[in-house]
């Protein structure tokens, strides 16, 4: 291997680490956790076998700007159970679905906004999709969520019995 390749290949690797979380923004790349302990993955941990991850997957879809996607990131996600689900339960993964960035899935490179409007049926926001193992749908929520409810649906992820709402 020549002193140049690895070079390139680092920054080849590293280039696509930065991809795999840049659809979060600035808040999950710089610091992944958040919200009092809520920690923020790139999608390689909701469709890839990746080390230490949990059976069930959260994946929240917003936009800056949207007064409900703030509402439930500061309110549903700041509750204290809400975040203990989470941090024992579900790997988290959240989706600016109009960053101008990419986002790699299944061995492509989409945007963001494309990511979530034709991969994953996204219509408004906020929406979150349930998914378990490798990335198997279980089932989704569209608009705000107060923390009670986000709950039960956290809970009914896990027994088995949830449904899309």
């Amino acid at each position: 291997m020549k002193k140049g390749d690895f070079a390139f290949r680092f920054m080849l690797v590293a280039s696509i680490i930065a991809l795999l979380f840049s659809c979060g923004g600035d808040e999950a790349t710089t610091n992944p956790t958040t919200n009092s302990g809520i920690r923020w993955v790139g999608t390689s941990f909701v469709f890839d076998d990746e080390p230490q991850k949990k059976n069930y997957s959260f994946m929240l879809f917003y936009y800056d700007g949207c007064y409900y996607c703030n509402q439930f990131k500061a309110v549903t996600l700041a509750d204290q159970e809400v975040i203990k689900i989470l941090k024992e339960s579900f790997n988290t993964t959240k989706i600016n679905a109009f960053a101008d960035s990419q986002v790699i899935f299944r061995d492509s490179s989409v945007s963001c906004n494309e990511f979530a409007t034709d991969i994953c049926g996204v219509k408004g926001y906020p929406t979150g999709l349930f998914f378990k193992d490798t990335g198997i749908y279980i089932g989704r929520f569209e608009g705000y969520v107060p923390p009670a409810t986000f709950k039960l649906y956290l809970k009914a992820v896990l027994d088995g019995t949830f449904r899309t709402q």
